[in-house]
């Protein structure tokens, strides 16, 4: 097929750098304003953080010099130690107090001064309290005296720490209004930077957009003209376009080589056309014959377990009939007739698991009066036997082949056990025995050989015979692995879907129009 020759593009911005600038821009846009907003947002808390704990230092000097003024009293009424312990403690926070209230931030002479008459306020007043309890410890009495100054002093230093307060409160409202008109200026120009990234983005945003939108929306015409027939319409010509990216152009260039190689296969098609359609009859007719040559082979597996079973059958009911005096000969005779008839009587690829099931157990009765106690026989199904189907003589082999290779070995015997169980709209069959076990290369052995024909005498063709039916029967969909068991030998396990498989060549039959017992009664 000839191919267009693809024009060479011309160096352009791509789609990922355009929207990685304007993300760029956006984001440093939103950094720089952020960074101003949070400095000046920072500065007006500090600078509220720093008057409210002025306003609280000082509030708590005036707190802490009452409290002071009341234990004095307090001392000299009562004498107690535990006024003057408290006393001192108070005296104690006012020198921290007055440290704090003198090295705060005062920038006014008028405030210096009023620190400074604190200070020597508060001297004074612990001189003459000093001097009132001097007299309490002399055991000349209290010097109320002294206590009366004390007092007075207070009073004025609690008028000098009102006055500090009044001038600090008239500097911090100057310093507010200032801050306020600084907070106006800077949201002002908060707001006219996010106008300004506003009115650019939204330039930007609509040249981007043309230079998306025009070409594709010439695309888009000659998708719908190709949509509807047209596969001789015009090109898209992106050269056109100087404001397209790099991606669009690629993708219109991209639309021009798919139209022209479309055209080009729809005419080779019509040429092909002709000779599908004589080979599609041929292929009919080769189908139809492999679906033949499957279900033959499929009844060939399943006949080649009739002389493989009836050997060992017979074999058994021989060796009972010649050491007793035919006492079980009967019933073991009935259970082979049932056996065979059951093989006989059911030409489906699938049956029922009851009926399955129940075969399985004539086989297990003639193999425990061949073995009496060194056999012994567990089954364990929690599914409805009813309403499944598995294929025909696929557990009785795998029971077979434990009770002959892994417990017929042993001179003590062995435990052969079926488990059935019910997974996901799967039906899982294991087979376990705790006889001699199998060897890693007699299983791969096994799985491996495919459906080619045994060379050896009987071992693994049970096995194998089951294996490809399975095959056969499910296309896959079902698998049998051997694996060594928990009870100590082999447990082979076969994984089926729970419906019956859909075959036009293999149809299913209840098998309920099997002759019973008492009808073939006098052909056993």
């Amino acid at each position: 097929m000839r191919q267009m020759k693809q024009p060479t593009l011309r160096r352009q911005l791509s789609l990922r750098t355009t929207q990685l600038l304007l993300l760029v821009a956006i984001i440093l846009t939103a950094i720089v304003l952020n960074m101003v907003t949070l400095h000046q947002t920072r500065r007006y808390f500090n600078v509220f953080d720093r008057n409210l704990l002025g306003y609280y230092t000082i509030q708590r000097l005036q707190s802490a010099i009452d409290t002071n003024r009341s234990m004095l009293s307090q001392y000299l009424r009562s004498q107690q130690t535990d006024h003057l312990r408290n006393f001192s403690s108070s005296r104690t926070q006012i020198k921290i107090l007055q440290h704090e209230v003198q090295n705060g931030d005062h920038t006014t002479m008028e405030a210096d001064f009023e620190i400074r008459a604190i200070n020597r306020g508060l001297s004074a007043y612990f001189d003459y309290a000093d001097q009132a309890i001097a007299g309490v410890r002399e055991g000349v009495g209290a010097d109320f005296g002294a206590f009366v100054r004390a007092e007075r002093i207070s009073d004025y230093v609690f008028t000098y720490i009102q006055r500090l307060m009044r001038v600090r409160l008239s500097k911090e409202l100057e310093t507010h209004q200032q801050l306020r008109s600084h907070a106006r200026l800077t949201g002002l120009g908060a707001q006219l930077g996010l106008l300004t990234v506003g009115i650019l983005m939204t330039l930007f945003a609509a040249v981007f957009a043309r230079r998306i939108t025009i070409p594709i929306r010439r695309l888009a015409d000659s998708a719908y003209d190709m949509a509807h027939g047209n596969l001789d319409g015009k090109k898209v010509d992106v050269t056109a376009h100087r404001f397209s990216v790099t991606e669009i152009n690629v993708l219109c260039e991209s639309f021009n080589l798919m139209q022209y190689n479309i055209r080009e296969l729809v005419a080779d098609l019509k040429d092909k056309a002709a000779v599908e359609r004589q080979l599609h009859h041929q292929e009919l007719k080769t189908l139809h014959t492999e679906h033949l040559l499957e279900a033959a082979r499929l009844q060939g597996l399943q006949a080649q377990m009739n002389p493989h079973f009836l050997f060992n059958a017979l074999n058994t009911i021989s060796r009972v009939g010649l050491f007793e005096g035919a006492k079980d000969t009967t019933a073991l005779i009935h259970s082979l007739s049932n056996l065979l008839r059951y093989h006989l009587n059911t030409p489906d690829a699938v049956v029922q698991l009851g009926h399955e099931l129940r075969m399985v157990e004539e086989y297990v009765h003639i193999q425990e009066t061949r073995f009496r106690n060194r056999l012994r026989f567990e089954l364990d199904c929690n599914v409805d036997a009813e309403q499944v189907y598995v294929p025909c003589f696929s557990i009785q082999p795998l029971v077979e082949n434990a009770v002959q290779y892994g417990i017929e070995p042993l001179e003590t015997g062995g435990v052969v056990r079926v488990l059935i169980r019910d997974s996901d709209s799967r039906v899982r069959i294991a087979v376990e025995d705790s006889g001699v076990g199998m060897s890693d290369t007699k299983i791969s052995e096994i799985l491996q050989q495919g459906g080619q024909t045994q060379t050896e005498t009987t071992a693994g063709i049970g096995l194998r015979n089951v294996i490809d039916r399975l095959h056969l029967l499910y296309h896959g969909k079902a698998t049998l692995s051997i694996e060594r068991g928990s009870l100590g030998g082999t447990t082979v396990i076969m994984d089926i879907p729970e419906n019956p498989p859909q075959s036009s060549a293999l149809l299913q039959r209840d098998v309920a129009s099997i002759p019973s017992e008492e009808e073939d009664h006098d052909d056993v």
